[in-house]
């Protein structure tokens, strides 16, 4: 994403996100099975599992929204030299 070294970008593979999606649909099958449904431990349980890799999941989604929302302004905050020239210290590298 980014030319400039002193900038880092989060690069998720895309075999994490498929793992990641494929465990939150199991939990959701496991959900639906006679034998969770009949034992609140496991019912909780698989609800909490599938609360906290949602959350993962929507994290990446939104990182990943930021990051790319990022790079497309980058040019225009940090590049442009009209911005630097009426926000020097706001552009300093």
């Amino acid at each position: 994403y980014f030319d400039d070294p002193m900038t880092n970008a989060i690069r998720v593979d895309e075999s994490l996100l498929d793992n990641l999606r494929q465990h939150i649909a199991l939990l959701q099958q496991m959900q639906t099975s006679k034998h969770v449904q009949q034992n609140t431990y496991f019912l909780d349980k698989v609800m909490m599992w599938q609360l906290k890799l949602g959350m993962v999941d929507n994290t990446f989604a939104v990182w990943m929204q930021v990051q790319t929302k990022w790079c497309n302004l980058r040019s225009i905050y940090i590049d442009s030299s009209d911005i630097k020239d009426k926000l020097p210290d706001q552009t300093k590298s």
